[in-house]
């Protein structure tokens, strides 16, 4: 039979899980189970492996840990904010890193404590929150909100059911025990004037959207919104079902399963039609769209050009491999626009500015800085985001590096892969067979069968070729510290007629390194001990004869010590595979999602031939898998019990999961 991956890599290679891939992750003393956080780039231990459970918070920057039932917080480059000693944290909404402020229970008494871990609240109440810096809430029995600024001196307090945040920073919320609402600014005070029965929002200058007035200021109509000027003139009749502000002193209107947009004058920028219409940003200037169904939309700029009809508008997320690892890495702010009649894409801005025409497939963003990757019939190209062209010619495959200016690539009916230098693209030279990416945007390529080490930028580090070179462990980084200064960046092996590693620094220079503990050889000699007599008598028994060393071009289903993929084995082959699958967008908009399993044999030097499908999925998973496994550098190769290399057929599931 076989050999399949266990369960857990299919787990661990879900799209949810591979959207928090960042640089620090949760790990286990394999000893004593203890968790702490380390570096996945260079296996620093931000956080050591002696608690009982952590939590990582990637919003705040933050960490919670848990040892012995008590509770403490680290940032996530491991300072102490606050010791283990509390019973519960609280960075819950708008608590917590992003404000500085976190909820600390003692005696089943609920304070506070900011960022600097001094605390600001005392363990006084039943529950606590922070609206903003400089708005502490403690809540009482009673149902008492004490209001505090941000050193803890109090404001005022308030008998309500609830309390929420306003409209914006310099208001709040309070929900009375009959449901009704009112705002309140900061120190107490009502913010709308007394005409004004349920205000909603305002500018504090020269606008307000309400839903009634008192009489003789305007015929009450219950549950119907409007909107006022601060002296009282009607901009907009209070007969609307809702208006919602947006940026830019614009408001949505909704009145009857219509909707549209006006300006702050009450001018219609977008006129009251069937469908839901919203914004698709939250800047002055970004685009809206209405929902005529959930496949049909329009769109339109700011002030109501329509720029697409009939069409599907999506957010490309940025490269799997680079998200949250770059500078200037802005997704929200770009669109892809798929036309419904032709079916062909564009890229927008989220102001409406098109930068590409209305002919590709899908897009690829990684940065402000990088160019956007676009695909039309199988073949690839690269534009700014101005819309300038980069490339000349197509091809087949074209991926990102840590440098804006340097894409890799393959040429369209080629078989090489390069460095493209887009200050020089048609000076690249398409040379190697393979381009895999190690630690630290670092690349392994293979060229004549030989595995080289490429800085991030492309340049090559090192006239020496080794047997392999692969991605690296936490194990693999606290045995280089221990005899060496600087940053490991790849692992690889010289030969594999030995079982010594090589470790690659950021300069490329490569140092010889003993096994490690758990990379001892599997066949060694076991002691003897003697047996009970009954086992005795069954070891009597003949014993068949081993079966002679297998011929060399027999290709084997299971033995002893099965491939691996270079470096840690299976949890170098999930960070491959994570930092290099690609879900195609043409299987994300039709909600495509499934496990493709390809087989390949592992050849006796390593490399992987014979790579086809067992089970298809769509034709472009199909495509994306064989490109993941065809990618992959050489692997370290099986061997049988005779500790005798031979080829070895490997089955690969790999997961594209929505979820």
């Amino acid at each position: 039979m076989l050999k399949t991956l266990p369960l857990l890599l299919s787990l661990l290679l879900s799209t949810s899980l591979l959207a928090q891939w960042q640089w620090y992750a949760e790990e286990t003393d394999s000893y004593t189970g203890k968790k702490g956080l380390v570096d996945q780039l260079d296996g620093t231990v931000y956080i050591p492996l002696e608690y009982d459970a952590i939590a990582i918070w990637p919003e705040d920057s933050l960490v919670t840990v848990t040892q012995g039932g008590k509770k403490g917080i680290f940032t996530i480059q491991g300072q102490r904010i606050l010791p283990t000693e509390y019973e519960a944290i609280d960075l819950s909404g708008k608590m917590g890193g992003q404000l500085g402020l976190y909820g600390i229970q003692k005696g089943h008494r609920w304070g506070m404590a900011n960022r600097a871990g001094k605390q600001v609240l005392p363990f006084e109440y039943e529950g606590v929150m922070a609206l903003t810096p400089d708005l502490l809430i403690g809540r009482t029995s009673g149902n008492q909100y004490h209001f505090f600024d941000g050193k803890g001196n109090h404001l005022f307090t308030e008998q309500c059911s609830e309390v929420r945040a306003g409209f914006d920073d310099y208001t709040v919320e309070i929900i009375r025990e009959d449901k009704s609402r009112y705002f309140v600014d900061k120190v107490g005070r009502p913010v709308f004037p007394d005409r004004v029965v349920d205000g909603r929002w305002t500018d504090h200058n020269s606008l307000i959207l309400c839903a009634t007035l008192k009489p003789p200021h305007g015929t009450p109509v219950p549950g119907a919104a409007g909107l006022l000027t601060w002296e009282g003139d009607t901009i907009l009749p209070c007969v609307y079902d809702l208006i919602t502000p947006q940026a830019g002193k614009r408001f949505l209107v909704k009145k009857g399963g219509e909707s549209g947009l006006t300006d702050g004058k009450g001018k219609f920028l977008i006129p009251l039609e069937k469908g839901s219409l919203e914004a698709l940003g939250k800047q002055p200037g970004d685009m809206f769209r209405r929902g005529i169904s959930s496949l049909v939309q329009n769109i339109y700029d700011a002030n109501g050009k329509l720029l697409a009809d009939s069409c599907y508008v999506y957010r490309d997320r940025p490269a799997e491999a680079f998200l949250g690892k770059l500078p200037q890495q802005r997704p929200d702010r770009y669109y892809s626009i798929r036309r419904g009649n032709d079916q062909s894409v564009a890229f927008f801005r989220a102001d409406g500015r098109q930068i590409t025409p209305f002919e590709y497939k899908e897009f690829t963003y990684c940065s402000d800085l990088h160019p956007v990757l676009a695909l039309k019939d199988g073949l690839r190209t690269a534009f700014d985001l101005n819309g300038k062209k980069l490339l000349s010619g197509s091809f087949s495959y074209l991926g990102f590096t840590k440098d804006p200016k340097v894409l890799i690539g393959k040429r369209a009916n080629e078989d090489g892969y390069g460095f493209i230098h887009l200050d020089r693209p048609d000076a690249a030279k398409f040379e190697y067979e393979t381009i895999a990416p190690c630690k630290a945007f670092y690349f392994a390529v293979i060229k004549g069968g030989k595995y080289y080490l490429h800085d991030p930028s492309g340049k090559p580090l090192s006239l020496e070729g080794f047997a392999s070179i692969g991605t690296t462990g936490r194990e693999d980084h606290e045995a280089f510290r221990q005899q060496h200064k600087g940053k490991l960046v790849a692992r690889g092996r010289r030969n594999f007629d030995t079982d010594n590693w090589v470790a690659f620094d950021e300069k490329g220079k490569a140092w010889d390194m003993a096994p490690l503990p758990d990379e001892a050889p599997e066949f060694v000699e076991q002691e003897v001990v003697p047996a009970p007599m009954a086992v005795m008598e069954e070891m009597a028994k003949p014993v068949p004869v081993p079966p002679a060393p297998p011929s060399d071009d027999k290709v084997h289903d299971w033995v002893r010590g099965m491939p691996q993929f270079p470096g840690s084995g299976g949890p170098a082959m999930i960070r491959f595979i994570s930092e290099n699958k690609q879900y195609p967008a043409s299987a994300k908009e039709k909600g495509i999602e499934g496990t493709v399993v390809v087989t390949f044999i592992v050849e006796k030097d390593g490399s992987l031939t014979d790579v086809k499908l067992e089970k298809s999925i769509s034709q472009d998973l199909d495509e994306e898998a064989l490109r993941l496994v065809k990618s992959m550098p050489k692997w370290v190769p099986g061997r049988t019990i005779e500790n005798v290399v031979v080829r070895v057929r490997y089955r690969l599931p790999v997961e594209f999961s929505l979820k």
